[in-house]
């Protein structure tokens, strides 16, 4: 018997099955942000972003902090980063910058999968026909 047709890919559709479910942003309040999510992927992505920006020993620095690029003075906390932008939606999305030369903000960052990311690096080059 074949599965209905969902709009989901194989990846996806194993973890429908497995019973995760995205969080409800809802629940989340500032006074459980920090605590209760210092292992989450959000805080993950938050402390990192960080270190690439800020740390000179962390080694992309040279393609982020080396460049120029920062993280605004709102996302240093991280309740403020997570109410900006929101929970992964899946495991299969990571943060990007929609302007790969922008600093990191609130305007600048969305959750995006990896294959929407590959379209969307400084190597990217369109051609017009």
């Amino acid at each position: 018997m074949t599965e209905p047709k969902t709009g989901l890919d194989a990846q996806d559709r194993a973890l429908h099955k497995s019973g995760w479910k995205r969080p409800d942003l809802a629940v989340i309040n500032k006074s459980m942000a920090r605590p209760g999510m210092t292992n989450s992927p959000e805080h993950k992505a938050w402390r990192q972003l960080r270190a690439r920006c800020h740390s000179k020993n962390n080694r992309a620095f040279h393609n982020y902090g080396g460049r120029g690029i920062v993280v605004s003075g709102d996302w240093q906390i991280f309740e403020n980063f997570l109410r900006d932008v929101g929970l992964r939606p899946s495991p299969k999305h990571t943060l990007e910058r929609k302007n790969t030369n922008g600093d990191y903000c609130k305007d600048n960052c969305i959750w995006a999968t990896r294959l929407a990311q590959g379209l969307n690096t400084r190597r990217s080059r369109y051609w017009a026909i």
